[in-house]
C-alpha cells in the first residue's frame, strides 16, 4: 500500500519523468497487464519459474502478470503498424513476479527504437540524466559497460574470475571503474568495437555536455540476457535507480 504523503512523492516523480520524456519527443503507449507466458518465456529465453502464473480455464492457455516489460515493447514493435523510424515510446506500470508470494512494482521505461545504436543509447542516458537532475538527485554515479567487453573477459580470465569469486592479479585492471570523459580505458585490452563505440558514445557525451558522473566498468556484466551492446545502470547508495542497454530483437 501506498499512504497519502508517498503517493504525492510517487505522482511528483511520475510527472516530472513524462514532462522531460515529452520535451524529448516519447509518446505515452499502453501495455495490458495481462499476457500469455509463451511471450515472456520467447523474449526472456527462460522458463518463467517466478512469474504469477493465471491459467484460462476454457481455452487452457497460461497467462502471466507482467514479468518484465520488454518483451511487451519486442511485440509492439515488431506488430505494429506503422513502420516509420525512429520510434520514441514511453510507458508506466507495475510488473509483477510470484515466487511463494506477489511481489509489485511501479516502472517507468522508454524506448528509442530503429536509431543508430550508439546515437540512441548515448540519448537514453542524456535523459536519464536530465531526468534525475530535474529531480534534484545529484548523489549518483552512471555505470557503462558492454555485451562484448563482458564476454571478452569471460573467455580470457574465466567467469569467476570476472565474476570476481576468483581473484586474479590479471584482471585487477579490469575490474576498476574509469571515467568515461577520460583516455586511460582506452589503454585496456579490449575488442575494437567496445573501444570505438565508447569512444563514440565520449564524444556525444560532451556534445550534450553531460558524462561528469559517468564511469565505465569493463567487467560490469550484463543483469538482462537480451543486452547485446552497451548497457548501462545507475547506482546510488540505495541501489539501482534506472538500468537499459541495447537489444537486438530476435527475428
Amino acid at each position: 500500500d501506498y499512504y497519502p504523503k508517498e503517493v504525492k512523492v510517487l505522482n511528483h516523480i511520475l510527472r516530472e519523468v513524462e514532462r522531460e520524456l515529452t520535451l524529448w519527443g516519447y509518446e505515452e503507449i499502453k501495455l495490458p497487464t495481462l499476457e500469455y507466458k509463451e511471450l515472456f518465456e520467447t523474449a526472456l529465453g527462460k522458463k518463467l519459474t517466478d512469474g504469477f502464473l493465471l491459467k484460462d480455464c476454457e481455452g487452457g492457455d497460461v497467462l502471466a502478470l507482467r514479468y518484465d516489460f520488454t518483451p511487451q515493447i519486442l511485440r509492439f514493435v515488431l506488430h505494429r503498424k506503422d513502420r516509420s523510424y525512429p520510434l520514441r515510446v514511453f510507458y508506466k506500470g507495475e510488473t509483477f513476479k510470484g515466487s511463494g508470494e506477489l511481489w509489485e512494482e511501479i516502472s517507468v521505461g522508454f524506448e528509442l527504437v530503429g536509431a543508430p545504436s550508439v546515437e540512441a543509447d548515448a540519448e537514453v542516458m542524456a535523459v536519464i540524466e536530465n531526468i534525475l537532475s530535474s529531480l534534484g538527485l545529484e548523489d549518483y554515479t552512471l555505470v557503462v559497460g558492454h555485451r562484448e567487453a563482458f564476454d571478452h573477459l569471460v573467455e580470457r580470465f574465466s567467469p569467476s574470475a570476472v565474476g570476481k569469486k576468483n581473484y586474479s592479479p590479471q584482471m585487477a585492471e579490469y575490474l576498476k571503474n574509469y571515467p568515461l570523459l577520460a583516455e586511460e580505458w582506452e589503454k585496456l585490452d579490449l575488442p575494437q568495437r567496445v573501444k570505438r563505440e565508447l569512444s563514440t558514445l565520449r564524444e556525444l557525451f560532451k556534445s550534450y555536455r553531460i558524462g561528469e558522473k559517468v564511469v565505465f566498468n569493463p567487467s560490469l556484466e550484463p543483469e538482462r540476457d537480451y543486452y547485446s551492446g552497451l548497457f548501462f545502470k545507475v547506482v546510488c547508495k540505495r541501489g539501482v535507480l534506472a538500468r537499459g542497454g541495447e537489444i537486438r530483437p530476435p527475428l
